[in-house]
């Protein structure tokens, strides 16, 4: 601002407050040469006031996810935000697997399936899956009880799709052999060692 002769160019400049997600938007006021550009002039044959106009930046939201699951965000301004707001993203495993951690951006939560990202930028997440684990329970058992007759090897947590190999020793020391395996999923309950489909 300031003053100027009659028929002069006066040069004005807007400047953001881009370290607080601020940009220029437009000038208003009369005898600006370019409204839209923050460096312009005023054409002075009078008095003139104009005013600086700024908004918040806009930014887009990328949700992707990786095999087993889908990812997405529910919000009605997705994908694009203003500075500073924050984001909601969902994550959902298929059947067979289950969630396993955000990757990108500065996520709330990276190990939940619903969190927030917030938005400073532009930011792309990627909802990533894992197979689920389930638990194999084994153990020996005679007709004289629970845990009697021998010992079981290869219970643990695996992987869905998975073969888990199990194996029976029977007590030979005290007369037990193997006999058969009983539960689901046993490949060949009359062999020993054997194995149990983990689906």
């Amino acid at each position: 601002g300031g003053n100027f002769d009659h028929f002069t160019q006066a040069p004005i400049e807007a400047v953001p407050d881009d370290a607080n997600g601020y940009e220029f938007k437009d000038w208003t006021g009369d005898g600006v040469a370019s409204t839209t550009s923050a460096t312009s002039t005023v054409d002075m044959v009078m008095e003139r006031s104009v005013t600086a106009n700024f908004k918040l930046k806009d930014y887009t939201l990328s949700v992707t996810s990786g095999s087993g699951g889908t990812a997405e965000s529910l919000d009605a301004s997705y994908p694009t935000y203003q500075h500073g707001t924050t984001a909601t993203i969902e994550a959902t495993p298929d059947s067979i697997h289950d969630f396993d951690v955000w990757i990108g951006g500065t996520v709330g939560d990276t190990a939940s399936a619903s969190t927030s990202v917030g938005m400073f930028g532009d930011v792309s997440v990627t909802a990533t899956f894992k197979l689920k684990q389930y638990l194999l329970a084994v153990q020996a058992s005679s007709p004289q009880g629970a845990g009697v007759g021998g010992s079981v090897l290869g219970g643990g947590t695996f992987e869905h799709y998975t073969q888990a190999s199990v194996q029976a020793l029977p007590d030979t020391a005290s007369g037990y052999e193997f006999d058969y395996w009983s539960g689901q999923n046993v490949v060949d309950t009359a062999i020993n060692p054997t194995t149990v489909d983990m689906i």
